[in-house]
């Protein structure tokens, strides 16, 4: 693996986990009251990407591919890539893949996972 590809994979893995349903669940129940702070890497502990574990490097791909997607979604200029899919569909299913992956990474449950689910409905007004 390269340097760029090594980084490009970290960047990846962290972005997955900060935006699965568990980290901004934790954010939104910590920020509630306070100022959002960028001390927030503290409160959400990531550990440390490695290469040889497939649920980082699964966490990395699919976050990779929600990026994409969310391009097909918010870019004025969209990629070619986009002309067939249905962008909001599909990245909501990889969204669901990317918390699954997570919840999977800290050792929670679905069940668990639906009650970060219901947290954020909460906190979210909805």
């Amino acid at each position: 693996m390269s340097i760029s590809n090594f980084t490009e994979y970290i960047y990846n893995y962290i972005a997955g986990i900060l935006n699965s349903i568990i980290a901004r669940t934790i954010v939104a129940s910590y920020t509630y009251q306070l100022r959002q702070e960028t001390h927030i890497i503290d409160i959400v502990k990531i550990p440390k990407f490695d290469p040889n574990n497939n649920l980082h490097k699964k966490i990395a791909d699919l976050s990779k591919r929600a990026h994409e997607l969310a391009k097909c979604i918010y870019s004025s200029n969209k990629p070619d890539y986009c002309k067939n899919i249905n962008a909001k569909e599909e990245l909501k299913k990889v969204e669901d893949e990317i918390d699954l992956a997570v919840a999977e990474l800290y050792g929670i449950t679905k069940e668990e996972l639906e009650g970060f689910r219901e947290l954020m409905d909460i906190l979210s007004g909805k």
